[in-house]
C-alpha cells in the first residue's frame, strides 16, 4: 500500500440483493409489502421532530458528509503524539512539534504522517505500536482535516 492509498476514503463493498424465497418456503407470518417511499419536496425533512427546511435532510445521493475535525481536537491528538515521542526527539521536541502543527494547520496530513513514520524504526516496539496507533487517527481522518483547503473555501 502506498502512502497516497492510505489517505483515500474507503468505499464500502457492494452488496448483492437478497435472493427471493423459494416456491416451497412459506414464511409465517407472510411478509408485509414494502412501504411506499415518502414523497419529498425540496423543503421536506426525514426527521419526525425537526421542522421542514431545518437542514436535517440528507444531501442528494443519500450520503451524509462527515463533519470537519475541529482544529482544537486535532491539535490535542498531535500534542499527545508529541508527548509519546518526547524522549526520542530529545532537544528537537519543540521544533518537531511546531513543524507538525504547521503541517496540521495547512492540512498536509500526509507530510505529518510520513515524517513521523521515519521515527518508527528507532522506537522500541511498544512505543512504535502506540505511535502507529496515534498516526492512524490522522490517516483515517485526513479528508476531514484539510484545514488550508477549508479556509480557502471560506
Amino acid at each position: 500500500m502506498t502512502t497516497a492509498d492510505r489517505f483515500v476514503t474507503p468505499t464500502p463493498p457492494a452488496t448483492s440483493p437478497a435472493s427471493p424465497p423459494s416456491a416451497t418456503s412459506h414464511p409465517w407470518p407472510p411478509p408485509k409489502p414494502p412501504a411506499a417511499a415518502p414523497s419529498r419536496s425540496a423543503n421536506s425533512s426525514f426527521s419526525a421532530t425537526a421542522p421542514p427546511g431545518s437542514g436535517t435532510s440528507p444531501p442528494p445521493g443519500g450520503r451524509t458528509p462527515r463533519p470537519i475535525v475541529d482544529l482544537y481536537h486535532a491539535r490535542e491528538h498531535l500534542h499527545a503524539l508529541a508527548d509519546l515521542l518526547t524522549d526520542t526527539l530529545g532537544p528537537d521536541h519543540d521544533q518537531w512539534l511546531q513543524a507538525r502543527l504547521a503541517d496540521l494547520d495547512t492540512g498536509d496530513i500526509e507530510h505529518l504522517v510520513t515524517t513521523t513514520e521515519t521515527l518508527l524504526p528507532a522506537l522500541d516496539p511498544l512505543l512504535a505500536a502506540s505511535t502507529a496507533k496515534a498516526l492512524g487517527y490522522f490517516t483515517t481522518n485526513a479528508h476531514r482535516m484539510r484545514y488550508g483547503y477549508f479556509r480557502d473555501l471560506g
